[in-house]
């Protein structure tokens, strides 16, 4: 069956000339094709991802507007704006996908914003909500090396698709046939009619307003004379980072040059994760050489951070995603101790909200779960609701993403080995 669908794909007009090449040297190759071929990618809650290529298992334009179909088709069944938003970061043919999905979505009658240029994640979970869109489509592989892209799918509260919506757009998917099945106009024709339009500069502005006015100190950057260094590893990060930084009042930043600008082929790290020091090396070693008080680096959605801060002796440590939770805490710090103090029985849980935050801020204490090495021990989990919303917009229940952070405490000593952390959050 597989070959069949090979060789259809030979005999079509794929529009995209790496898609014939690729599909012409794999020729006679049954496992090559086999492994494009055989199964397809399959569509959930984190949308789709995989290797850029020819075939039903591989990332490009035809499967792109079959998913595509899938997001309209439901859509159309849920009123509203019936609009969708579209972003897509720095990875090869994001801008050709971005432009598929737009073409589908505007041949079934739903309108579209979409962004004139790459722009991260939280900017298209923004936008979905700012122009009120039934959906948001972003065209990115997260942190994975360059072979990969993906397709990840937003509901109008700006978060991923629950499963019910998944749900539905997966079931037409498999009903659509991934070359002749979706409809399509052309990126062109889709503005000329009026339904595609760019995201405007209002909507750009609001984002940078919003972010900014969840400082935890006010001011306090400005005077801080804070040296930085920030490396967007290639990705969307440098516009919307460097703006957000240089409006509260940090101006001495110095950008990682090799990885400043959008590079899809991430030839400096070839696994552009901010949380492994292998894509921090080139920062670590320039903010040595410039002195920087601190290191910030994004993914290439800039949906993840990576930071490595000054130790007293000079040399740069990496802050884990753990660790910035505690000093997102604030004044919480001390309520940690008393938890952990209390030492309540294993399997009872303990729940307290700080009322002093306007944004919500839960502390959770709970029993971990039993290591391999057959002691329990206990975990501290902390969830973060702080979600971006627009002024005067009502809170919705369980609207945003909750974020849970798991911060291993052990003999009630809170992270002693980065007392750095604990004068910067004093």
């Amino acid at each position: 069956m597989y070959m069949d669908e090979y060789k259809r794909w030979m005999e079509a007009e794929l529009e995209d000339f790496d898609l014939k090449a690729e599909l012409q040297t794999i020729e006679g190759d049954e496992d090559a094709i086999a492994d494009r071929f055989a199964v397809a990618l399959k569509f959930g809650t984190a949308g789709l991802r995989g290797t850029l290529g020819a075939g039903t298992n591989r990332m490009n334009i035809w499967v792109v507007r079959q998913a595509t179909q899938g997001i309209a088709d439901w859509v159309k069944t849920q009123g509203g704006t019936q609009t969708v938003a579209i972003s897509y970061d720095s990875r090869l043919k994001g801008w050709d996908f971005a432009k598929a999905a737009a073409g589908v979505l505007a041949a079934n009658g739903i309108k579209v914003r979409i962004y004139d240029a790459l722009n991260p994640v939280p900017a298209l979970s923004f936008a979905t909500r700012y122009y009120n869109c039934n959906a948001g489509i972003m065209v990115t592989a997260s942190h994975n090396p360059a072979k990969y892209n993906g397709y990840k799918a937003y509901g109008p509260d700006g978060c991923q698709m629950t499963d019910d919506a998944v749900a539905v757009v997966y079931d037409v998917i498999q009903k659509t046939d991934v070359l002749t099945g979706a409809k399509y106009i052309s990126f062109a024709s889709g503005v000329s009619k009026g339904l595609i339009k760019f995201v405007g500069d209002g909507c750009k502005r609001a984002f940078f307003d919003a972010v900014e006015s969840h400082q935890v100190r006010p001011g306090l950057a400005k005077d801080a004379g804070l040296k930085l260094v920030y490396t967007p590893l290639n990705g969307t990060g440098l516009v919307p980072v460097t703006t957000v930084l240089k409006d509260i009042g940090i101006t001495d930043i110095t950008i990682v040059p090799e990885q400043e600008y959008p590079n899809g082929y991430f030839t400096t790290c070839s696994y552009p994760n901010p949380e492994i020091y292998a894509a921090m090396e080139m920062g670590v070693n320039l903010a040595k050489e410039v002195g920087a008080d601190l290191l910030l680096a994004t993914d290439p959605d800039a949906d993840r951070v990576g930071i490595a801060m000054k130790c007293p002796d000079g040399s740069y440590e990496l802050v884990t995603g753990n660790e910035m939770g505690v000093l997102l805490l604030k004044t919480g710090r001390l309520q940690v101790h008393r938890l952990y103090a209390a030492r309540e029985p294993r399997g009872r849980a303990l729940r307290r909200r700080d009322e002093r935050d306007p944004h919500g801020l839960q502390v959770d204490r709970r029993p971990d779960r039993r290591p391999r090495g057959g002691r329990g021990s206990r975990a501290l989990h902390l969830r973060l609701r702080r979600v971006l919303r627009l002024p005067g917009r009502p809170v919705r229940p369980r609207q945003g993403r909750r974020h849970r952070l798991h911060a291993h405490l052990r003999d009630g000593r809170l992270l002693q080995k980065h007392r750095l952390l604990h004068q910067a959050a004093s």
